[in-house]
């Protein structure tokens, strides 16, 4: 017997924005060496350079990341409350390690979708032996926290600040060499060490990794809550983007605040950054979420939710099409092209996952990827259970 199966327009378009987002930031990466990015992204003369740089820092940086944590939290939460299936919940996170494992080698050093898998092992785990709700939001508090703490720690020299040195012994003018014209085996080495040394880096394990876990547990804390039924509660999401909006103004004006440039080096202002990660993510959250609320809102949204139903498919393509633009087994426009190039390369791409997504919605009901990642998951024995 086939079940229904409800989606939430908001929740496909909200993931959407932050798969754009994500690929906006990510694309930087595959089009520079990481040694040049400080380069790239200096004051500018130009005012559409200095908005990107805006956008990407203060808006779109680390924050899209947070909220898609969230969403993979809450989509896994509703899996579970729909089908209570352990084994198809571990065998699906399993499955999505090795795609995430294929993605690093093959295609991007920065991947997301081996960490999420690990989350969603731990969150597996959770969901079948932890009864109590309130658990889970203690859990999810308790690892946000935990970045909180360690800067004051870190600030009174309670605790070593760590150190890194990168091991992977390549020059600047060699790595660009590599990319534009060099083997693709070489290259896939390279992608293997570069994401080892990544996670070896201090900032990563201590202030990057911790909000996005929280954030997911936050997902799963949501299932059990009312959060899928207060879409339609305008009340509820005006009060948080009144709330966002003054937090957020506040910070951009210590941002730009010529006497700010003391107080930025101080503990107040970096905890208050920190804060500001999870406030700009509730801030974008509650604008698509008050947009869906009105006719033209949800028409001007509705191409995000076709990236957002297939969000799978669409991050891996972004990183197809991103890898055949700048590397030699492409075009190999390697650290080439402008960064206002590489922006419009962004969009255009984009328009074409869009396109593809949308033919497979259409004849698949699923991204490509959902529809392999689908049947990986689900074992033979099982699988007219999960008929939907």
């Amino acid at each position: 017997m086939k079940k229904s199966y409800k989606r939430f327009f908001e929740l496909d378009a909200i993931r959407g924005f932050a798969i754009c987002g994500i690929f906006m930031v990510n694309i930087v990466y595959f089009a520079y060496p990481a040694e040049k990015l400080s380069e790239v992204f200096a004051p500018s003369l130009y005012w559409y350079s200095n908005v990107l740089n805006f956008i990407k820092d203060d808006i779109i940086g680390g924050r899209t990341a947070t909220i898609f944590a969230f969403l993979f939290g809450l989509g896994m939460g509703m899996q579970w409350n729909k089908w209570r299936n352990f084994s198809f919940l571990l065998r699906r996170n399993l499955v999505l390690a090795l795609i995430g494992l294929l993605h690093i080698v093959l295609l991007f050093h920065g991947d997301i979708l081996l960490d999420y898998a690990l989350f969603g092992l731990i969150g597996t785990i959770l969901l079948r032996f932890v009864k109590k709700q309130s658990f889970f939001l203690f859990l999810g508090v308790a690892i946000a926290l935990y970045s909180f703490v360690l800067m004051i720690l870190q600030h009174h020299g309670w605790v070593s600040r760590g150190s890194y040195t990168s091991n992977l012994k390549i020059g600047l003018d060699e790595k660009i060499l590599l990319f534009q014209e060099g083997g693709f085996l070489e290259q896939c080495w390279f992608r293997i060490r570069y994401y080892l040394s990544i996670r070896q880096m201090p900032w990563v394990r201590n202030f990057y990794f911790p909000p996005v876990m929280a954030c997911y547990v936050f997902g799963l804390y949501a299932t059990k809550t009312k959060f899928l039924s207060n879409f339609t509660n305008k009340r509820l999401y005006k009060k948080i983007l009144s709330f966002t909006i003054v937090y957020k103004i506040a910070i951009v004006v210590l941002g730009f605040s010529i006497v700010s440039n003391t107080f930025k080096e101080t503990l107040g202002y970096r905890l208050l950054m920190y804060i500001d990660q999870f406030s700009t993510s509730l801030l974008l959250v509650s604008v698509i979420v008050l947009a869906c609320q009105y006719g033209f809102g949800k028409s001007i949204l509705k191409p995000l939710t076709v990236l957002g139903k297939a969000s799978l498919s669409s991050y891996i393509l972004q990183s197809v099409t991103a890898s055949i633009l700048f590397f030699s087994i492409g075009f190999g426009q390697y650290n080439l092209l402008s960064l206002g190039q590489v922006q419009l390369f962004m969009l255009f791409f984009t328009v074409l996952i869009y396109l593809f997504n949308k033919v497979c919605l259409r004849y698949l009901e699923q991204g490509l990827l959902e529809k392999m990642w689908r049947k990986l998951a689900i074992s033979p024995n099982t699988r007219e259970s999960f008929n939907t």
